[in-house]
């Protein structure tokens, strides 16, 4: 099976290219190479562009802050509406391909678990720039024949996340030792471990075309996850202060793909 990947040289993008290449042949179309990986250099804004050839296309590509400031949206929009756009517009008939939503195409004030058939409210920029995506991916399939599987993704984390996301944040606050800032610890999530996301994203182009939430079915607190990255880290109990205390919900309910046959993990850091 002959695969491309758009924005495969980020934080989930990497992992998958690595496990994607042991089976299948993997090309990574970027404006960054990685090691190992055939590479085509090119935006995916770029006019022109010639996919036709790969079975199976990962659009990972995405200006993805939730907390965008007003200088960064008109690039999110080129980005994720325009270059979405761009990318679904190359495709035909016979093409699979895979679109990286976000559970932030929820209203995030509700404390009830997202299904996908609900009516989706962002309540940011970027989750209205995914939203208008999904439209585009949908519409342009049915126009041109191709098929396709949106990933609305939650909460992604890793043991080895890096600063940058939400446990990454964290365990690094803990690292650097002094007080630490807690935001919004009764603020509840649903995080997906990243392996549980790159077994589902190998799995994808297997599963009918649709929308999908990637998530793993728990809530926890942030309070929690403050918790565990404390312990994962090994640092000391009760240097933290709570600088913010507003309260958001992002939960999922992943039924979809565990009848399809995926198992997600209850939040867990283990060395």
């Amino acid at each position: 099976m002959k695969v491309l990947v758009t924005g495969g040289s980020g934080y989930i993008g990497q992992r998958l290219l690595r496990a994607l290449s042991i089976e299948h042949e993997v090309t990574l179309l970027d404006r960054h190479p990685v090691e190992g990986i055939s590479f085509i250099e090119a935006d995916i804004r770029d006019q022109g562009l010639n996919i036709s050839t790969f079975d199976v296309i990962y659009h990972l590509a995405a200006v993805s802050s939730p907390r965008l400031m007003d200088k960064d949206r008109e690039l999110a929009w080129d980005v994720n509406v325009n270059g979405t756009r761009n990318i679904a517009s190359s495709l035909k008939k016979g093409q699979h391909l895979i679109f990286m939503s976000s559970a932030q195409v929820y209203d995030k004030r509700s404390r009830k678990k997202h299904m996908e058939n609900e009516m989706p409210f962002p309540n940011n920029y970027y989750g209205l720039s995914k939203l208008v995506g999904e439209e585009i991916v949908r519409y342009l399939s049915f126009q041109k024949g191709f098929s396709c599987a949106i990933l609305r993704l939650f909460n992604v984390y890793s043991e080895d996340q890096s600063p940058g996301l939400l446990v990454g944040d964290v365990m690094e606050k803990y690292r650097k030792g002094g007080a630490v800032e807690v935001f919004n610890p009764r603020s509840v999530l649903d995080m997906v471990h990243m392996d549980d996301l790159i077994s589902t994203l190998k799995f994808a182009p297997s599963i009918p075309s649709g929308t999908y939430n990637v998530c793993s079915g728990h809530p926890i607190s942030v309070g929690e996850i403050y918790s565990a990255a404390r312990i994962f880290v090994g640092a000391e109990k009760g240097r933290e202060v709570v600088v913010s205390d507003k309260e958001d919900f992002l939960l999922g309910d992943n039924k979809k793909l565990l009848d399809l046959g995926m198992r997600f993990r209850d939040f867990s850091l283990v060395k």
